[in-house]
């Protein structure tokens, strides 16, 4: 003997348990379906930033930022540089690069450290703290940002007596 339970809804038959989760199974596929294209092909870049140091005196000499396309989808990259906290404020290491990426391929791009000291000094000259978000921008305008980086005044001040002793050996 076979029973099937049918769904009641307002005191209306609306069809049996199996008919239910085979309309809940439908509506769940087309979703998936329709959105994973959106998530699969989507470009996805990874935005770093370094340091370069002189050796043995330990002198920073450059900032560096990093690129690289960790998704499926080539990304054209116009732009690399550094957002100055949340002023809104950056400034670019390289800008017009003009660089396709395919799929796990990078750019890089420098800036003299003593360069954007004295900037930041100049522009912010009271600010004790600098936070600065690496970026890469792409043709569509889109901003791929990276792990902040802490920079004390006191640290900058330090760096830059240290970068003119050096440059003045």
């Amino acid at each position: 003997m076979l029973i099937v339970s049918t769904v009641l809804f307002w005191g209306l038959e609306v069809g049996s348990w199996a008919d239910w989760f085979g309309a809940v199974g439908t509506i769940l596929a087309v979703i998936v379906a329709v959105l994973a294209p959106y998530y699969v092909n989507r470009p996805k870049v990874k935005t770093s930033q370094g340091s370069d140091y002189y050796t043995p005196s330990i002198t920073l000499r450059n900032l560096r930022v990093k690129a690289l396309n960790v998704g499926r989808v080539p990304i054209k990259i116009t732009d690399l540089g550094f957002n100055i906290g949340n002023t809104g404020q950056h400034f670019g290491v390289q800008e017009n690069i003009s660089e396709y990426l395919q799929q796990n391929d990078d750019v890089e791009g420098n800036i003299k450290a003593a360069d954007v000291i004295i900037s930041l000094t100049d522009k912010f000259p009271n600010q004790k703290m600098f936070v600065l978000v690496p970026y890469a921008r792409s043709s569509q305008g889109k901003y791929y940002k990276g792990k902040p980086l802490k920079y004390s005044r006191k640290q900058m001040d330090k760096d830059l007596d240290a970068i003119l002793a050096l440059v003045a050996q």
